[in-house]
């Protein structure tokens, strides 16, 4: 009876499981929050295109992007999000084994807070400005007055 157990056991451990085509991927920023729901377009081995997609499919803690394809093999990716330097190429190679690696990409905030505080730098110098001229006209009228 142990042999037969035993047997039935080497039996079910032997069987291929099916893994589904779909390459998981973890997008996050510089400071390592995912960043949710990047473009991302396929293209296959020879660098045709496959799709292009918002992926918005999550994992329980919101960072694996799960991108469906229809055939195992080197796929190559391209990442954008408004906001954020595009990745160009994240080379991928995904086959039918049990054991399902997930990269990691990491995409760089744009630097509009640069733009902005340049921006802010120039309000405050007309606003300046306009208060050294106002404090001049009213220097002018009030030592007329005491005149």
């Amino acid at each position: 009876m142990l042999g037969l157990l035993s047997g039935t056991s080497l039996l079910t451990q032997a069987q291929p499981q099916y893994v589904e085509p779909a390459i998981k991927i973890g997008v996050f920023d510089s400071e390592g929050n995912p960043i949710d729901k990047p473009k991302v377009i396929v293209y296959d081995s020879l660098h045709r295109f496959v799709k292009e997609e918002v992926v918005n499919k999550t994992d329980f803690k919101g960072q694996i992007k799960k991108i469906e394809i229809q055939n195992f093999g080197t796929y190559y990716l391209q990442f954008s999000k408004e906001g954020y330097e595009p990745i160009e190429e994240v080379r991928v190679t995904w086959k039918n084994d049990i054991v399902n690696r997930s990269p990691i990409v990491k995409m760089k905030l744009l630097n509009a807070s640069k733009s902005l505080s340049w921006m802010w730098w120039g309000i405050g110098a007309v606003m300046l400005l306009m208060a050294l001229q106002g404090y001049k006209i009213f220097r002018k009228k009030y030592n007329n007055k005491n005149l």
